[in-house]
């Protein structure tokens, strides 16, 4: 019988009642998580609280009947069963949706620009085509007035950290050592200035 009640939970959905405690505005709210295979670990988790409630995974403190669990605890050290409650504890949501978008257009403008030398119309027009993006979109300037800042709302500061966790910074960095190496001729974004 316990096999079958084994076999049962590994092939069901899961879902946890997660209280979300807000730190910045002091407020509670109880929402449903659910999950198409049972979470291994607590990070797997953390993780799926990322993607549907928007908590970066760095900003979570997750509870279990009062104990902290921590990212790599399995949740078979908790006896963690489908249907029990967690409590989250967070300062602020995040815009991880629209900080993927700026960080996978930083990355692509990396990659872009990292495995050819601008030298040819075509590769101009591509470099073009790819910086216009991210310049009509406002990506860089939304990055800066509108998701870090003001400097120190907890909003600001969940950006920050998610923007961190997702590997922002180092594809910043990247891109700005990468266009410092550079040599750049006349590309169409200067073609057009000049017309």
């Amino acid at each position: 019988m316990e096999g079958d009640h084994d076999h049962q939970e590994r092939t069901s959905h899961w879902s946890f009642k997660i209280i979300f405690k807000c730190t910045s505005t002091e407020t509670t709210e109880d929402q449903v998580l659910v999950l198409t295979t049972p979470p291994q670990t607590i990070l797997a988790v953390k993780e799926q609280i990322e993607a549907v409630f928007n908590v970066p995974v760095c900003s979570q403190r997750l509870e279990y009947e009062s104990l902290v669990m921590k990212d790599a605890d399995e949740i078979g050290l908790f006896h963690i069963r489908s249907g029990d409650t967690l409590m989250v504890t967070y300062k602020a949501k995040a815009m991880c949706d629209e900080l993927k978008i700026v960080v996978d257009w930083m990355q692509s403008l990396y990659s872009l620009m990292e495995r050819q030398t601008l030298h040819t119309d075509a590769d101009d027009q591509q470099a073009y085509n790819t910086i216009m993006f991210g310049y009509q979109a406002g990506i860089m300037e939304d990055l800066a007035y509108k998701k870090f800042s003001p400097w120190v709302s907890p909003v600001t500061q969940a950006n920050k950290l998610y923007f961190l966790q997702i590997g922002g910074l180092e594809v910043l960095m990247d891109l700005y050592s990468l266009i410092l190496q550079q040599t750049w001729s006349e590309l169409a974004v200067e073609k057009n200035i000049a017309r």
